[in-house]
């Protein structure tokens, strides 16, 4: 049986199903980079101390050798 273990961030866990929103994706060629725009619900966070709704998100990571964007079900 897998167990799930959550991740903990600085927000605390982020617990939810609407918690973590992907707004756009960008990809570049040169350098090959690949990065990750969103918003995290502040309301499903454990440490919302500040008391935002919304918190902006950008994970981007370097030398990208592979990407798929298919949509799932295709």
């Amino acid at each position: 049986m897998n167990k799930h273990i959550p991740v903990i961030t600085e927000l605390g866990i982020i617990d939810g199903r609407d918690s973590i929103f992907l707004d756009s994706v960008e990809q570049r060629f040169s350098p090959n980079q690949l990065k990750f725009i969103g918003e995290i619900n502040g309301e499903l966070c454990e440490n919302n101390h500040l008391g935002y709704e919304w918190y902006p998100y950008e994970l981007k990571f370097n030398s990208v050798q592979a990407y798929d964007n298919g949509v799932f079900g295709e």
